[in-house]
Protein backbone atom coordinates (compact mmCIF):
# COMPACT_ATOMS: atom_id res chain seq x y z
CA UNK A 1 0.00 0.00 0.00
CA UNK A 2 1.69 3.30 -0.87
CA UNK A 3 1.94 5.84 1.79
CA UNK A 4 0.08 9.20 1.09
CA UNK A 5 3.44 11.44 1.37
CA UNK A 6 5.06 8.88 -2.03
CA UNK A 7 2.05 10.39 -3.89
CA UNK A 8 3.04 14.10 -2.65
CA UNK A 9 6.49 13.85 -3.76
CA UNK A 10 5.50 12.10 -7.23
CA UNK A 11 3.28 15.22 -7.40
CA UNK A 12 6.30 18.03 -6.58
CA UNK A 13 8.47 16.37 -9.12
CA UNK A 14 6.06 16.82 -11.78
CA UNK A 15 4.70 20.27 -11.07
CA UNK A 16 8.22 21.84 -10.34
CA UNK A 17 9.67 24.71 -12.77
CA UNK A 18 13.22 24.88 -14.07
CA UNK A 19 14.85 27.46 -12.62
CA UNK A 20 16.13 29.84 -15.40
CA UNK A 21 19.47 32.01 -15.85
CA UNK A 22 18.57 35.17 -14.83
CA UNK A 23 19.09 37.67 -17.83
CA UNK A 24 22.37 40.06 -17.84
CA UNK A 25 21.32 43.51 -16.61
CA UNK A 26 22.90 46.84 -18.28
CA UNK A 27 24.44 49.43 -15.64
CA UNK A 28 21.91 51.92 -16.27
CA UNK A 29 22.17 55.38 -15.92
CA UNK A 30 18.88 57.90 -15.81
CA UNK A 31 18.81 61.13 -17.87
CA UNK A 32 16.78 64.02 -17.76
CA UNK A 33 16.39 66.69 -20.71
CA UNK A 34 13.52 69.66 -20.85
CA UNK A 35 11.17 69.47 -22.75
CA UNK A 36 9.61 73.06 -21.86
CA UNK A 37 10.87 75.78 -20.26
CA UNK A 38 9.18 76.75 -16.89
CA UNK A 39 7.58 79.93 -16.94
CA UNK A 40 7.61 82.02 -13.52
CA UNK A 41 4.90 84.63 -14.71
CA UNK A 42 2.30 82.48 -15.30
CA UNK A 43 2.69 79.85 -12.67
CA UNK A 44 3.92 77.26 -15.49
CA UNK A 45 6.46 74.72 -13.55
CA UNK A 46 7.69 73.25 -17.66
CA UNK A 47 8.04 69.70 -18.76
CA UNK A 48 10.55 67.27 -18.86
CA UNK A 49 11.42 63.97 -20.01
CA UNK A 50 13.01 61.07 -17.80
CA UNK A 51 14.85 58.61 -19.88
CA UNK A 52 17.49 55.60 -19.39
CA UNK A 53 20.03 54.59 -21.21
CA UNK A 54 23.66 52.36 -20.47
CA UNK A 55 27.11 52.30 -22.19
CA UNK A 56 27.98 48.98 -24.13
CA UNK A 57 31.00 48.24 -26.12
CA UNK A 58 31.85 52.09 -26.82
CA UNK A 59 27.79 52.81 -27.93
CA UNK A 60 25.21 54.13 -25.76
CA UNK A 61 22.05 52.70 -25.77
CA UNK A 62 18.29 53.93 -24.65
CA UNK A 63 17.10 51.47 -22.04
CA UNK A 64 14.06 50.93 -19.78
CA UNK A 65 14.74 51.28 -15.82
CA UNK A 66 15.39 47.30 -16.42
CA UNK A 67 18.20 47.44 -18.38
CA UNK A 68 15.89 46.53 -21.40
CA UNK A 69 16.68 47.98 -24.73
CA UNK A 70 13.97 50.20 -26.13
CA UNK A 71 15.45 52.60 -28.68
CA UNK A 72 18.23 53.09 -31.22
CA UNK A 73 22.02 53.03 -29.87
CA UNK A 74 25.01 55.64 -31.35
CA UNK A 75 28.99 55.25 -31.23
CA UNK A 76 30.80 57.32 -29.10
CA UNK A 77 33.52 58.80 -30.89
CA UNK A 78 34.86 61.31 -28.97
CA UNK A 79 31.67 62.65 -27.14
CA UNK A 80 30.38 62.37 -23.66
CA UNK A 81 27.89 59.59 -23.14
CA UNK A 82 25.33 61.93 -21.11
CA UNK A 83 25.23 63.92 -24.20
CA UNK A 84 24.63 61.48 -27.05
CA UNK A 85 21.96 59.98 -24.30
CA UNK A 86 20.43 63.64 -23.92
CA UNK A 87 20.05 63.77 -27.75
CA UNK A 88 18.80 60.30 -28.39
CA UNK A 89 16.13 60.91 -25.75
CA UNK A 90 15.37 64.47 -27.42
CA UNK A 91 15.13 62.62 -30.95
CA UNK A 92 12.76 59.56 -29.46
CA UNK A 93 10.36 62.18 -27.32
CA UNK A 94 10.15 64.48 -30.68
CA UNK A 95 8.95 61.02 -32.48
CA UNK A 96 6.48 60.19 -30.17
CA UNK A 97 4.60 63.76 -29.89
CA UNK A 98 1.99 63.64 -32.02
CA UNK A 99 -0.20 66.34 -29.68
CA UNK A 100 -1.06 69.13 -31.42
CA UNK A 101 -0.04 72.48 -30.07
CA UNK A 102 -3.83 74.16 -31.25
CA UNK A 103 -5.37 73.50 -27.82
CA UNK A 104 -2.74 74.43 -25.66
CA UNK A 105 -2.76 77.71 -23.05
CA UNK A 106 -1.74 80.68 -24.48
CA UNK A 107 0.07 82.88 -22.02
CA UNK A 108 -1.52 86.29 -21.43
CA UNK A 109 -0.48 89.24 -19.02
CA UNK A 110 -3.20 89.24 -16.33
CA UNK A 111 -4.58 93.13 -16.83
CA UNK A 112 -6.11 94.65 -13.44
CA UNK A 113 -8.23 97.26 -15.06
CA UNK A 114 -7.82 100.85 -14.13
CA UNK A 115 -7.34 102.00 -10.84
Amino acid sequence: MPNWIDGLSDHAKKTRKQVSKPELRLPVKGIVISTRNADVETGDPGSCEIGYYAVVDGCVLLCDENGRPIGPRERLIGEDARRVAGRLLREAWLKRVTESDFNRPIPRPTYRGWR
